[in-house]
Parts: structure tokens; sequence; C-alpha cells
């Protein structure tokens, strides 16, 4: 199945590039009017879907149809699906085209599906097609879990595409790519997340740790620990450290004791969390936090301490709380102590 999700995105067929049956006329790229935005608006309030607002779809101004076709998807309506289909397919502008995708997604209907999935050999609307298809994958019923498989298996295939397309990729798909892949939760989806660990760009290397973290993936751990001490950018080593406490990696608690001391402190918070959930380690970890505690009591007695601080301390109580459940150990009392 992967093979043949490799092959229909490789594909150099643009749909934009194809003959489109829709608008022949020049359309205009004028706002929309004041009256035409109430109405919309309304119909979004209402949550109504009718033949006026899809009669909007054919409006000569391309502003018009981009605006119903984003209220269609704030709606959510599923009998919009094949006029969006329509949009998605045949309008003339890109951006119509690229919020028809994005509606589609908003829907979550898995109408839309098959014709996302088209749109992903077309570049430009790759990112928003990646972006639906994750949402649809997520809505999808469990006794569609084999219709699911697939499209998560194609969500995978667009990630893994952009990292095969090297200097070529572009940011923003794989930025939406991880968050799809995140929604979709396809099968091996660990080695190819982690391949974004390395990435220039700092967001992309906090969103493929957050998607590790939030699915509890171990293959980007190696790295992680180096970037938790090293990286420049404060979210990701904040980041570094959830993967390392979500998955309870025990390698890692060196670093993430060292990270407690970092100067951003989403860090120093994310690395306290990490150390209460590492496992089978709750002598180190206790004698860690309690280390840690006594340094914050110490600061907050000498008025060296201020809000941020005060919040650090509140982690570090339910850490210590959690480090030292189930045990009859005396002392924590007294050390809680303020």
């Amino acid at each position: 199945m992967f093979a043949a999700v490799a092959i229909l995105l490789a594909s150099t067929v643009n749909v934009s590039s194809q003959r489109r049956r829709g608008l022949q006329n020049p359309t205009s790229g004028d706002a929309v009017s004041k009256i035409l935005s109430l109405q919309i608006l309304r119909a979004e309030d209402e949550r109504r879907w009718d033949d006026d607002l899809r009669g909007l779809f054919s409006a000569r101004n391309a502003r018009v149809r981009e605006r119903a076709a984003l209220a269609a998807g704030r709606i959510g309506e599923g009998a919009a699906v094949p006029e969006l289909v329509r949009l998605l397919q045949h309008d003339d502008e890109l951006f119509v085209r690229e919020m028809a995708a994005f509606a589609l997604g908003e829907i979550e209907s898995p109408l839309g599906a098959d014709a996302l999935v088209l749109a992903l050999k077309d570049e430009p609307l790759r990112m928003r097609s990646v972006e639906a298809l994750g949402k649809i994958t997520a809505a999808l019923p469990k006794e569609q879990e084999a219709r699911a498989e697939q499209l998560a298996a194609t969500v995978l295939g667009t990630l893994t595409l952009e990292t095969d397309r090297g200097s070529a990729a572009n940011q923003m798909t794989i930025l939406s790519a991880l968050t799809a892949v995140l929604r979709a939760k396809p099968d091996n989806a660990g080695p190819v997340v982690a391949g974004f660990l390395g990435h220039s760009n700092p967001q992309v290397r906090a969103n493929a740790a957050n998607t590790l973290a939030r699915l509890r993936l171990k293959d980007g751990n190696e790295q992680l620990r180096k970037l938790l001490v090293s990286d420049h950018d404060p979210v990701v080593r904040a980041n570094a450290a959830r993967v390392l406490g979500a998955t309870e990696d025990k390698q890692g608690f060196d670093a993430l004791v060292e990270a407690t001391k970092d100067q951003d402190s989403r860090v120093r918070v994310s690395a306290v969390r990490a150390l209460a959930a590492l496992k089978d380690q709750e002598a180190r970890v206790a004698g860690t936090l309690s280390s840690l505690w006594c340094e914050r009591k110490a600061l907050k007695l000498g008025n060296a301490i201020g809000h941020e601080r005060d919040a650090e301390c509140l982690e570090l109580v339910t850490a210590l709380g959690r480090a030292f459940q189930g045990t009859d150990n005396k002392d924590i009392a007294g050390k809680i102590g303020w």
C-alpha cells in the first residue's frame, strides 16, 4: 500500500495545468461587499447551508467564492462537500482551491477524501490537502478502520515525499503533514517524523518533537537527548524533554537533570515533568526533585523568586507527589513545608 501511495504522490501530473471545466471568464479579486459579508456571517451563525450560499460558489468574484467556501467549512454541513470538491478541482484561482481543501477538512466528511488525495499531486495544494486529510482520518468511526489506515498511509507518504525532496521541500507542507500525522496516527510513523529533528528550521524540529511526544514514539530519543541540552531554540529543548518523559526514557535522566537548570522556564518545567514520569527511577528522581525543591525554597525565603519561579515550585510539588506516591517516606511533608 505504501509503495502505491508513494507512486501517487510522486506523480508529475500537475492538476492545475489541466483544463478546468469551471468558470471560464476572468474573475475579479475585489473585496467582498459588506452586505454580502453580513449575509455569509448570518449563515455561519445559524449554521445554515442553503441555495443562497451554494449560489455564491459560482460568483464571478473569486473572493466571494473563497469566503463562501470558508463559511461552508465552518457550518460543517456534509451536503456542501460536492460543491467544495468542484471548487477544489475546477476553480480558476489557487487561493479559492486552497480554501476549498481547508473547508473539506473542517467538515471532516470522508466523501471529500478522494478529491483531497488527488489534490496532493498538485504541489501548491499539498499543504492544505494533507492538513484536511489528517482531520478527516482522525474523525472516521471505528467501523471504517481500514479506510482510516489507508488515508493515514497517504498522509505519512506525503511527509515522506517532503523528506525525499531535500532542499526543495516546502516547510509549510512539512509542518502541516506533521500535524496530520499526529491526527491520523499512521503505522511506522516514528522514523519518518524523527528524520525532521535535524531540520534547519527550529519550528519543524519543535513540531517533529511534539508529534513524537504526543504519539509516545521513541524513534528519535537518542537525538532528542542531545537537542535537550544543545539546541538553541527553547521550544525545541522543551519538546525534547516532553518526548523523553512521554516515552519514559531512562537514558535521558542526566540530560533532564541538566535541563532543570536551563535559562528558559518552559524547558525547566518540561524537564521536571519528564523526570517525574520516569519509571523504575524513583529513588534518583525523588532525590533530584527534593534538591531542586530545597533550592527553590531557599530562593523564596531570600525574596529572590518571582512569579515565574513560583509556578515552577507548583510543578515541583506535583512532581514530588508523583515521585513519592505509594511510599512511606515521612520526610516529604517537611521538605514541602513552605
